[in-house]
């Protein structure tokens, strides 16, 4: 039997912070994230985001069964969140954990 152990990294997603937010498109993504981090803290008491408001940047796992373990991160640094989720599902459907 295979056994997955997995952490996805993830950051604030400007793009769609300019939307939610109605931000001008002109700022720079590092104000648009202080923007939503400070607004999130006024409405919520807290910087951190809404899970829908992030982006996947990496995923790492750890692959077991009785007589080894293989430990990888999925995709490369230009790959979108796109890619990284259906590389990751892809692995699950081939090992089966």
């Amino acid at each position: 039997m295979n056994s997955l152990i997995f952490d996805i990294e993830t950051v604030p997603d400007p793009e769609l912070g300019r939307k939610l937010y109605d931000l001008d498109a002109k700022k720079s993504d590092k104000d648009v994230t202080k923007e939503m981090f400070k607004q999130n803290l006024e409405r919520k008491g807290t910087e951190f985001l809404p899970l829908h408001c992030h982006k996947v940047v990496a995923i790492s796992v750890v692959l077991a069964n009785e007589s080894q373990v293989k430990v990888w991160s999925i995709g490369e640094l230009e790959d979108t969140e796109e890619v990284l989720v259906s590389r990751f599902f892809s692995g699950i459907e081939k090992y089966k954990p």
